[in-house]
């Protein structure tokens, strides 16, 4: 394994097998425990792969030191295929001054409503965009605009997305987003803003 690799956060089992097949010369892994342990590909060689609970950023951040202190060197450089592994990677990039958007740009570019925000306020043209706290918020919107997209404000491309265009599929929508939501209240992997 070199000692300048490229560290490669949070994928999952599937890609770390086809990356590591090309280019296991060059890359370190980071990944979660549980995602190794219920995959079905073989573990990358070569101690090409550091296992820990991505979850907690003082555990990942010392698995990664405890690594680079034993074998020397320090990444190359970052990058990450899983949109929950985003901030993360943007942490460990900040702490290691390796090239990576910012957590903050992490940060917009997962909340949908601040994106949207952001993109009008430079002038560029997206699709009306409208907060709605509650069922009752969601279903006046219906009413207004007949078609519309209820989604979470923040979370990883069509995870809870519904395109509804009554208010049965309105209401629908914003049940299964709450159900959804709720599920990951407490995991800092897929954060609510």
């Amino acid at each position: 394994m070199p000692k300048s690799p490229i560290l490669i956060v949070g994928t999952t089992s599937d890609y770390i097998d086809l990356i590591s097949r090309q280019f296991s010369e060059e890359v370190l892994f980071l990944t979660d425990r549980m995602e190794r342990s219920k995959a079905i590909e073989p573990q990358p060689p070569n101690g090409t792969e550091i296992l820990t609970n991505l979850k907690n950023y003082e555990e990942t951040f010392s698995a990664l030191n405890a690594h680079f202190d034993k074998r020397g060197g320090k990444p190359a450089g970052i990058t990450c295929f899983d949109c929950e592994s985003m901030r993360l990677a943007a942490r460990l990039a900040q702490e290691m001054s390796l090239r990576y958007p910012s957590p903050e740009s992490i940060r917009i570019c997962r909340n949908k409503y601040e994106s949207k925000r952001l993109w009008r306020k430079a002038g560029l043209p997206c699709p009306r965009a409208e907060l709605v706290y509650d069922a009752d918020g969601a279903l006046a919107l219906q009413r207004q605009m007949e078609k519309t997209v209820i989604k979470p404000i923040a979370g990883s491309g069509s995870e809870y997305v519904f395109a509804c265009n009554t208010q049965a599929e309105c209401s629908a929508a914003v049940a299964n987003i709450r159900f959804g939501l709720s599920e990951h209240k407490n995991d800092p992997m897929k954060p609510l803003y």
